[in-house]
Parts: C-alpha cells; sequence; structure tokens
C-alpha cells in the first residue's frame, strides 16, 4: 500500500464482498525478471489456489493475515457459483498524476459499477454484477474474469464511481463486444 492509500477495511470494500468467503492474500514474487502476484493461503502462508475454496477464508482474516506483512495484500477469487465479473484495465492510469488513459474512462463510466485503483498504480479494477458473455475474456490490455481468477483488492477507490457493486449486464456486453470480442 502506497503513503497516500487508506487502510483497508470492511467500509472501504462492498459489501457483496466483504460478506462472501471468497478472500485470499498475494505477495509480489519475480519470476523470469516480471514481478507476479502469488496468490497465498491466509490460514497456513503455502500458496492458495482459485479453484480451491479451501484455501480461501473471510474478509478479516484475509486482512489480519495481510498486516502481519507475510503478505502485500488481499485479494478477492471470482467463481463460477457467484453473480460477480471483474475488469481488469491495465496501463491505463498515469501513476504520478493520477489520469485516467483512453480507453478507461469511456470503460468505468459505461460499466457504471465500484471501481478501485490497481496495486501498481497504473490501472484500475471494475466489479460488476453480471455473466460474461462466451468467447475470449481478454484483448491487449483490457481483462475480464467470472472464475478460476482472483483480483487484487486495493479499496483505493475512484472517485465519482458507484461504492456498489450494480447488476450491469447490458453494459457489459456491450464492453465486451466493443473491447474484446
Amino acid at each position: 500500500m502506497s503513503e497516500t492509500e487508506a487502510p483497508i477495511t470492511a467500509g472501504t470494500i462492498p459489501a457483496a464482498l466483504i460478506n462472501r468467503t471468497q478472500w485470499i492474500c498475494w505477495r509480489a514474487e519475480d519470476r523470469d525478471g516480471k514481478t507476479t502476484k502469488v496468490p497465498v493461503d491466509p490460514e497456513t502462508g503455502n500458496f492458495a489456489s482459485t479453484m480451491d475454496d479451501r484455501t480461501w477464508t473471510e474478509f478479516e482474516r484475509a486482512l489480519e493475515y495481510a498486516d502481519t506483512d507475510a503478505a502485500d495484500g488481499i485479494g478477492f477469487v471470482f467463481t463460477a457459483t457467484d453473480p460477480l465479473v471483474g475488469v481488469d484495465l491495465d496501463d491505463c492510469r498515469d501513476p504520478e498524476t493520477g489520469e485516467p488513459l483512453d480507453p478507461a474512462p469511456s470503460i468505468i463510466e459505461q460499466l457504471d459499477s465500484f471501481t478501485e485503483v490497481s496495486p501498481s498504480g497504473t490501472g484500475y479494477h471494475v466489479i460488476l454484477e453480471g455473466d460474461l458473455p462466451d468467447g475470449r475474456n481478454r484483448h491487449g490490455s483490457i481483462e475480464m474474469y467470472d472464475q478460476a481468477r482472483f483480483f487484487t483488492v486495493t479499496a483505493d477507490h475512484v472517485d465519482g464511481t458507484p461504492a456498489s457493486i450494480n447488476e450491469r449486464q447490458e453494459a457489459l456486453e456491450e464492453v465486451h463486444e466493443e473491447f474484446i470480442a
């Protein structure tokens, strides 16, 4: 977490996420010269799996583990049994000025759901309710996931976006068609 970010609390994350036991932690590791976010089981400190709910926990437990400095942050796992979709917009935010870069502003406005700044400060995560359209789920710096993946969670909420997770099926389909399909 950067010096300017507020601490993550239950009040900074939508209840639609807090109330689910789909939380893990993550740790940054270098692999082949590139930093990657490795999922960590907050109960054991071992590798967590986005396919094995035995390696997930409640929000508060993940937060407690992350606060021990044994992890770099917390994450939320998307599953086939929840109605949630995560839209990952990479390399579309100037980390120095905080200014969004195209096409992020139009996607964020169209999806109109909870949006936060990613840990790197160079992207955004939008979380909404919907069903991910069939076909590919990524193109360039835009990715969409609804299962077997996790998003890091920063609680660095983007001003002007909803603090809640909204059902946005039509908008999701439109954004998928325009930017992914």
